[in-house]
């Protein structure tokens, strides 16, 4: 299954996709200067092995969930901005 895609209109990532494949993705380490990877650094990724995207952005209160939420913010403004 592929994980990301990039189409003219941005970067898409699929919400069923692990933290841990994220992180291992190609495509997101060359993406914006890997900037979700160096986020995903901060995650205790061995203990959260089956942790989705969807599930990781539906915690409050935890600072590397803020980071991982501020970040595709600020990618999704920097590719609907180019």
């Amino acid at each position: 299954m592929s994980i990301t895609l990039v189409r003219p209109d941005g970067l898409h990532l699929t919400t069923k996709a692990t933290l841990a494949q994220l992180a291992q993705d190609q495509i997101l380490q060359e993406f914006a200067d890997g900037l979700i990877p160096k986020i995903l650094a901060h995650f205790d990724l061995a203990g959260e092995t089956a942790t989705t995207l969807a599930e990781a952005l539906h915690r409050t209160g935890l600072p590397a969930i803020d980071a991982l939420l501020t970040g595709l913010l600020v990618l999704d403004a920097e590719v609907n901005a180019v």
